[in-house]
């Protein structure tokens, strides 16, 4: 798909889909972080594994990703565990509890 996640995702997500083993956001920015797991929420459980490309050891760590993950939890009313960290690729792995 091309286009921008806003335009894109809502729709893609919108047919039916199994249950995703995992998932990598390369978004980056909050603004397309929030909407790519927004969007994608319907094909996450429990066992989903959910990566993030950059979510860690740069300028904007805490208003981009991180914040986007953590805003998304407040708003499904879940939490998150990290079960991997890659420092050299500044690649964090999650699995969200509760959702």
């Amino acid at each position: 798909m091309v286009g921008e996640f806003e335009d894109t995702l809502p729709s893609f997500f919108s047919e039916s889909r199994p249950t995703a083993s995992v998932i990598n956001y390369d978004a980056d920015l909050y603004s397309s972080t929030i909407c790519a797991l927004k969007s994608s929420k319907s094909v996450i459980d429990e066992n989903t594994i959910l990566i993030f490309d950059e979510f860690l050891i740069n300028e904007s760590w805490e208003n981009d990703e991180y914040r986007a993950l953590s805003d998304f939890c407040a708003i499904v009313a879940c939490t998150y565990e990290v079960i991997a960290v890659s420092f050299f690729s500044k690649q964090v792995a999650v699995k969200l509890i509760g959702i």
